[in-house]
């Protein structure tokens, strides 16, 4: 039996997402490939996180990007839950991002008994294959 995959691709660079309120950014459901290159995510007041990478794994390039002064639970979050039945390896490359001054919702619910961190910069949550290299993560306490 002979399966094509038609797959289909997000590619966003050089772009400002800057002062939005209620922001959200996400690449999600089934696989892609996927590049995000050189944008600026800018005072962003965020609905839950900044920037969502979810759903089926995906072949993604997230590099040369700036996250700065955003508010939200997280910044950016890698939370895919299956793989693709089409492909062996799905490989996503996280670097030379700089992630600073960022911090959590000033109305953030403050939990006091959980599992999961109440607030981060970046997660890899899922069955996603992320290496990540040479990136800068500055954000307050």
């Amino acid at each position: 039996m002979y399966t094509e995959l038609y797959n289909h691709s997000v590619n966003i660079s050089e772009t400002t997402f800057a002062d939005n309120d209620n922001f959200e950014f996400r690449v999600d459901g089934f696989y892609c490939n996927s590049t995000i290159t050189m944008n600026r995510f800018v005072r962003n007041r965020c609905r839950v996180g900044c920037a969502t990478i979810a759903g089926t794994a995906k072949d993604m390039e997230l590099s040369d990007n700036e996250f700065l002064e955003n508010a939200g639970r997280y910044i950016v979050e890698f939370n895919t839950n299956s793989h693709t039945p089409f492909t062996q390896w799905v490989e996503s490359r996280v670097e030379r991002n700089i992630v600073k001054r960022n911090a959590r919702a000033t109305d953030a619910v403050q939990r006091t008994a959980t599992s999961q961190p109440t607030t981060y910069a970046f997660g890899v949550r899922g069955v996603q294959n992320v290496t990540i290299n040479r990136n800068l993560f500055v954000n307050p306490v």
